[in-house]
């Protein structure tokens, strides 16, 4: 019954799709997506910027809700996609991919009650991490992936202190639940001819003969994070904050859909298995100034630790050798521009930003789970008060990739994968939409 409840609510919550360098999901504070996140470590307008600076929630004195919802549109395409097996002959199948992503909608909650005039108790749920690609079963890039899906949920409470007017620090703690999935085909026809089998027909590389591999698993991880708000004067705002990396080790199980039992024998075999995967350190830095009563201006710069990410490695119980996937990503920046602005101190605002998110990924470890390239923001987006309690946001990003080519060679743990190259296309639109209350 937990299993269950756990499961839907990952499918309730849960992103499957990243719209940020790596596999990374930047859709926590939806309103501040219209400013392409500028000054949202420095926000003082919207509770569910907590996320990005606990420190954040020091500054509201009335109980505060909000929920919203980002629907994610991204156009995807593999394209001109030729490989060889290891055995050097062609491998057979569709080079080209339409869309490689689906559709999803993404939501966030988030609440803040203050407890006295210092301290302040704030919750953010979110998924910052998740990653979902799909490709044809029969499609040339099969032996390096076929369906990849990571999602999360993550539960960051958190206390702030007001020290002074002018200064607050917050600490809180992050709860985590991961879940994913991997399918991939294996070339049984190479194996056949490696291991000697003297099945007659199996040839290298012919998805005919292929076999297909299903691993799925899920745990919870816990972190920390750190914040702090400082206000030179009554116009400016500088946010810090640091949120701690997460280690989940996925449990669960490998499935093998063999043409023939004897591929059992040399390996490919039901049983326990897991998968590690890291969510990374990071850590912001924003500024906002009040120009006038009615213009903010504001700037982010955010580090992500993808450093960390060195590979993907699968293990199994029933002796098989662990299936690596070679990372090797470096360290991202993302920086973004943007502002706001209230006409006559009125009941609207509208938002405008623009921002760029550097890729982990290089031309020499990109790869068809995560096909990722630098990124390119626009967005914009207007909030209304509907009553002096309840405000409703909408904004809309537009994301450009770089090109992205792919080029992975036959050797080492891609041994078994053969040669793939081919390149992406990518595009993406997010509309989001919030709704927040005071009382």
């Amino acid at each position: 019954m937990k299993h269950t409840f756990v499961t839907a609510l990952a499918a309730a919550l849960l992103a499957s799709s990243a719209n940020a360098a790596g596999f990374a999901i930047k859709n926590e504070a939806p309103t501040y997506l219209g400013q392409s996140y500028a000054g949202v470590s420095a926000a003082s307008d919207d509770i569910a910027t907590q996320f990005y600076n606990g420190a954040l929630i020091a500054q509201y004195n009335a109980n505060h809700i909000s929920g919203g919802s980002s629907v994610l549109l991204p156009a995807i395409e593999a394209k001109n996609f030729s490989a060889n097996s290891s055995a050097g002959l062609p491998v057979s199948g569709r080079s080209s991919r339409g869309n490689a992503v689906q559709n999803v909608a993404i939501p966030n909650l988030s609440a803040v009650l203050p407890l006295d005039s210092r301290w302040t108790a704030g919750l953010a749920l979110t998924s910052p991490w998740g990653l979902a690609t799909n490709y044809d079963d029969d499609w040339k890039g099969r032996y390096y992936g076929i369906s990849t899906r990571l999602s999360t949920i993550n539960a960051t409470p958190t206390l702030a202190y007001a020290v002074t007017d002018s200064l607050a620090i917050s600490a809180g703690a992050q709860v985590q639940y991961a879940k994913g999935r991997l399918t991939n085909a294996v070339d049984c026809g190479l194996i056949n001819a490696a291991f000697g089998l003297g099945l007659g027909g199996y040839v290298p590389g012919s998805s005919a003969n292929d076999c297909h591999a299903d691993l799925q698993g899920s745990d919870w991880g816990y972190g920390y994070t750190g914040g702090l708000l400082y206000k030179p004067d009554m116009r400016t705002r500088i946010g810090l904050s640091y949120r701690s990396e997460i280690d989940h080790e996925l449990k669960g199980d490998v499935k093998y859909n063999n043409p023939n039992p004897i591929f059992a024998a040399v390996g490919l075999r039901n049983g326990d298995a897991s998968l590690r995967v890291k969510t990374p350190a990071v850590a912001t830095f924003g500024v906002q100034h009040d120009l006038t009563p009615e213009w903010t201006l504001g700037m982010e710069a955010q580090w992500t630790q993808w450093g960390s990410t060195e590979e993907f490695r699968a293990r199994f119980t029933s002796g098989q050798a662990d299936n690596v996937i070679d990372a090797d990503w470096s360290d991202a920046w993302f920086y973004s521009l943007g502002g706001s602005y209230r006409p006559d101190q009125g009941r609207a605002i509208y938002r405008f930003g623009a921002g760029f998110d550097q890729s982990p990924v290089s031309n020499r470890t990109r790869e068809v789970r995560v096909p990722d390239s630098n990124r390119y923001w626009l967005s914009a987006g207007a909030g209304y008060e509907l009553t002096s309690n309840v405000r409703l946001d909408a904004t809309y990003l537009a994301m450009q990739f770089d090109d992205g080519r792919i080029s992975q060679n036959a050797s080492g743990n891609n041994a078994l994968r053969g040669t793939l190259n081919g390149e992406f296309n990518s595009f993406l639109n997010i509309i989001s939409l919030q709704l927040s209350s005071k009382f």
